[in-house]
């Protein structure tokens, strides 16, 4: 389902349970109750004005996209397929993902943190944090692709 750039408020999709991706980037939303759809394996929710998203119930995640929100915290630690993590651009202050997660693209640039624990995961392709953030428990070499600009 592909909602973006819309100006939507509000988004009701507790119906569709069986949805497997989600994309409503661009809009004004709030908030986003995703809970019902434990089959989402893309989410896609970046540009709104969320301040919470709780992906507990999403465990087949496998691309997740919400930066340029207003997110403070967010917990990933059960999306432990994913593959693909972006949450930059929010006031994020503490990401709690999941144990020996392999990633190939994750940004978490542009944020409030000062410490990310990887718990011995580590990121094949694009890794981007602010350089005042420390990253700790890192399964691979960390080579920060900000650094280099």
């Amino acid at each position: 389902l592909d909602c973006s750039e819309n100006q939507l408020t509000e988004l009701d999709i507790s119906a569709n349970a069986e949805l497997g991706s989600l994309r409503c980037s661009g809009n004004q939303l709030t908030e986003l109750d995703i809970s019902a759809n434990t089959g989402l394996r893309g989410l896609w929710c970046s540009g709104n004005q969320l301040t919470e998203l709780d992906i507990s119930a999403n465990t087949e995640l496998e691309r997740l996209g919400c930066s340029g929100n207003q997110l403070t915290e967010l917990d990933v630690s059960a999306c432990t397929k994913l593959s693909s993590f972006t949450c930059e651009k929010n006031q994020l202050k503490a990401v709690k993902l999941p144990e020996n997660l392999t990633l190939v693209n994750f940004e978490c640039h542009k944020n409030q943190l000062t410490e990310l624990d990887m718990k011995n995961g580590k990121v094949t392709g694009e890794m981007k944090f602010d350089t005042q953030c420390s990253v700790v428990n890192y399964a691979g070499i960390i080579h920060n692709d900000l650094m280099n600009k």
